[in-house]
């Protein structure tokens, strides 16, 4: 019997010992290349799928809804919307906090913003927010308003005749229509539990401009009144993002 006392009692103790799990932080670290090269602002140092020399003189976008998935259902968000300028390479991390404790081997996110939350209160009231907005002439009517989900721009020879043109490669809600796209990246497993991770996740730029359709910057004008256009944005994007390292965080 004190036999059986004594098993009882080590077995409360241990259990009143164990900790609760708590909530915990992932650094979410964007990096950008162009086919595998560096990426470098106003630098003609790509070409394109059809041959054109190109470089990047802007780019803006947003991704949103950073979900963390698990194979038991276990899913754990973060809600809003983060800007990424390519000048400012400030932009290019950011820590989703307060993420639930859980095991997770998938990252989602929404490139660009959803519909439903594709309102103007929605972001912060930034500078830089601002410059985002779509034309209100460009929105469905009676629609409140909306952002733009990317503004990627540069300059091109055209097949290196020594001409160089401009390209604008604006991506949103043109007429209303939701095309945005969500983006969902497998990654190693990781249990968040009162810790902290960093999660890179990589940007294929060239990818903008084919798989499954090559893009050619002379073939498209007026992209933002475009749905054919917007639509091709939409599916090439899809391969843009592949996850990158996952570390957790001092260690």
């Amino acid at each position: 019997m004190k036999k059986f006392l004594g098993i009882l009692v080590l077995v409360l103790v241990l259990t009143s010992c164990k900790k609760d799990p708590k909530p915990g932080q992932v650094t979410i670290q964007m990096n950008h290349n162009v086919a595998g090269s560096a990426f470098e602002m106003n630098q003609e140092n790509y070409t394109s799928p059809v041959g054109h020399d190109y470089e990047i003189t802007k780019l803006w976008y947003y991704v949103s809804e950073i979900t963390f998935l698990g194979d038991d259902g276990a899913k754990t968000t973060s809600a809003g919307g983060h800007l990424i300028k390519a000048e400012e390479i400030s932009t290019y991390n950011f820590a989703l906090e307060n993420l639930d404790p859980g095991k997770y081997n998938k990252v989602q996110f929404q490139f660009g913003i959803t519909k439903e939350n594709n309102v103007d209160d929605y972001l912060d009231n930034t500078i830089d927010n601002q410059s985002m907005f779509w034309p209100a002439q460009m929105e469905a009517a009676s629609e409140k308003g909306a952002y733009h989900y990317m503004k990627f721009e540069g300059r091109y020879d055209s097949l290196n005749t020594g001409v160089k043109k401009a390209f604008i490669y604006h991506a949103g809600p043109t007429n209303g229509a939701d095309n945005s796209f969500t983006v969902t990246l497998p990654i190693e497993q990781f249990e968040i539990n009162d810790n902290s991770f960093t999660l890179n996740i990589n940007a294929d730029l060239q990818e903008w401009l084919q798989n499954p359709t090559t893009y050619d910057f002379k073939d498209y004008f007026n992209v933002m009144m475009n749905q054919n256009t917007q639509s091709i944005y939409k599916a090439n994007g899809l391969t843009v993002f592949t996850a990158g390292e996952l570390k957790e965080n001092g260690k």
